[in-house]
């Protein structure tokens, strides 16, 4: 999340001249132990607050759509078709696995957002009886 200071800042122990750009990396916070138990286990139930933490702290460490004035206006829409697509997926299929061809972590490319390079998934189709 690019952000551009209006004045001279110090953020920590670094002078930021007015006019900087300065690039936050969101993503170091939610993958810190420190701040979330278990940081880079997958572990959804984690952001319901099922797992004795707070939701609405867990939320604030992912904040993929910004937050404020200046959150996305495209929001409700992305969350909206993310929700329609899986539900698509997954009544039409099972997924058998998601996983690296060599098995180990996939590494992460950062462009607009973070996504995961050469992840796959193996779909079984599921059954008429399923369906219904």
């Amino acid at each position: 999340m690019p952000l551009q200071a209006l004045k001279d800042t110090v953020l920590g122990d670094v002078a930021v001249p007015a006019g900087s750009v300065v690039v936050s990396l969101l993503r170091v916070a939610g993958m810190d132990d420190r701040l979330l138990p278990e940081a880079r286990s997958f572990k959804p139930e984690r952001w319901l607050g099922e797992d004795g933490l707070l939701a609405a702290s867990a939320k604030r460490l992912s904040m993929p759509f910004g937050a404020g004035p200046r959150i996305c206006p495209g929001r409700y829409l992305a969350l909206q078709e993310m929700k329609m697509v899986l539900l698509t997926l997954l009544q039409h299929f099972d997924i058998l696995s998601v996983a690296t061809a060599s098995g180990g972590v996939p590494a992460e490319r950062l462009q607009f957002a973070m996504a995961p390079v050469g992840l796959q998934m193996r779909l079984a189709p599921r059954s008429t009886l399923a369906q219904n």
